[in-house]
């Protein structure tokens, strides 16, 4: 399998360089954003409306600016699509896992990532959970991502968050569980 997730997950190392505020939010933010990636045959996902600050053709990221008065915390979330294991193919999640951590060291930092479970809340898709942390001399700073598998093509929901929580986990979810290929891979 080629180099898995890497492009776009060297865009979200890049932007992990500070530690962000660390407050509680009372509900997740509605998805009223689409988005859409035009990479190995395409991708739309349902996003909160936070700020895009990096935008390629194969990953996207959002920011979410910190406002402590509002007891609204600073995330970050990406999305990517890029060529995947073809149908019946078998899936090295192992080999996903590493490129990520890979793709981190290259970009400064050292992530602990655990392979999670499977995530079965995304119909049609063949998907695990991922989490864990980025350490740098700064600190660290919470990852957790879904990594889905359908029809040729890897997709990928990731969030950056000081303190991973229930609640940062369901938005994660929420936004995996709405993720939708578009036209058949190239």
């Amino acid at each position: 399998m080629a180099k898995a997730i890497t492009t776009a997950m060297t865009l979200l190392c890049a932007l992990t360089l500070c530690v962000g505020v660390a407050a509680a939010q009372d509900s997740a933010p509605a998805l009223t954003k689409s988005v859409t990636l035009k990479a190995a045959g395409g991708a739309t996902f349902s996003a909160p409306e936070w700020t895009v600050t990096k935008s390629t053709d194969a990953a996207v990221v959002l920011e979410q600016a910190p406002e402590p008065a509002r007891a609204i915390p600073f995330h970050i979330m990406m999305f990517s699509v890029e060529k995947g294991p073809k149908p019946g193919d078998p899936i090295d999640w192992d080999t996903i896992r590493d490129n990520i951590k890979k793709s981190a060291q290259e970009a400064g930092r050292t992530l602990e990532l655990g392979l999670g479970d499977k995530f079965k809340d995304a119909e049609g898709f063949e998907a695990r959970i991922m989490s864990g942390r980025y350490r740098d001399p700064s600190g660290s700073i919470g990852f957790e991502l879904i990594s889905l598998i359908k029809d040729a093509r890897m997709v990928t929901v990731a969030l950056v968050s000081k303190d991973p929580n229930d609640k940062t986990r369901a938005l994660l979810v929420e936004v995996a569980k709405k993720v939708r290929v578009t036209a058949a891979p190239e």
